[in-house]
C-alpha cells in the first residue's frame, strides 16, 4: 500500500516491472486486496527479503508500506500506525547538514531509513531533507535539541518549520 494513494493493480504492477525488476530477476504475482493493499508473491524468498530490507520504497512522495504477510492480516480492519515520510528542515543551519545530525534529528523524530542523497554538495538549498519511519501512535514530536561540537541547536517543531510530506 502507497500511502495516500489507492493505485489500480496494474499501475502497482507496472511499478513493480519498473523499480524491482532491475535488482531481482525472479517472478512476482500481485494479488489485490481491499482498501488499497496488495499481496505480492515473490517466487524466490531471497528476493522477497532483499524488497523487504531495501525499504522503504516511494512512488515519487509517497511511501510504500511492506510488512511480511501475517496471517491474521485483514485488510478491512487494518490500521496503518506508522509509515515512511520525508521531513523537510527549511532553517536547519548549514553546519549541521551532514551525516551524524541528521541522523540524530530522525532518530529524534522517529527511525532515520536516509537522508537526500549528497545532502552536504547541495549548501545551497533551501532545507535538508531525511526520511523516517513515524510511529503515528506517539504522536509528533514538538521540539528537538541537538547538540553538537558545543553548539545547541534547538527546534521548534511546527508546520512552519518542518513539513511532513505524507
Amino acid at each position: 500500500m502507497f500511502n495516500g494513494l489507492w493505485l489500480r493493480l496494474i499501475i502497482v504492477h507496472s511499478w513493480i516491472l519498473e523499480v524491482w525488476k532491475p535488482v531481482i530477476s525472479d517472478e512476482i504475482n500481485i494479488y489485490p486486496c481491499a482498501r488499497g493493499f496488495f499481496i505480492v508473491d515473490f517466487e524466490n524468498p531471497e528476493s522477497r527479503q532483499y524488497i523487504l530490507d531495501s525499504s522503504p520504497w516511494f512512488w515519487e512522495n509517497s511511501g510504500l508500506f511492506m510488512k511480511q504477510l501475517n496471517p491474521s492480516f485483514d485488510p478491512s480492519t487494518t490500521v496503518i500506525t506508522s509509515a515512511p515520510i520525508w521531513v523537510r528542515f527549511p532553517n536547519l543551519p548549514l553546519h549541521l547538514w551532514n551525516f551524524f545530525s541528521l541522523k540524530a534529528i530522525g532518530n529524534a523524530i522517529g527511525k532515520l531509513y536516509y537522508r537526500c542523497q549528497k545532502i552536504e554538495e547541495y549548501a545551497r538549498t533551501t532545507y535538508a531533507r531525511i526520511c523516517v519511519e513515524m510511529d503515528f501512535s506517539t504522536g509528533f514530536p514538538t521540539k528537538i535539541k541537538l547538540t553538537s561540537k558545543g553548539y545547541v541547536w534547538n527546534q521548534k517543531l511546527d508546520y512552519e518549520s518542518v513539513l511532513f510530506s505524507f
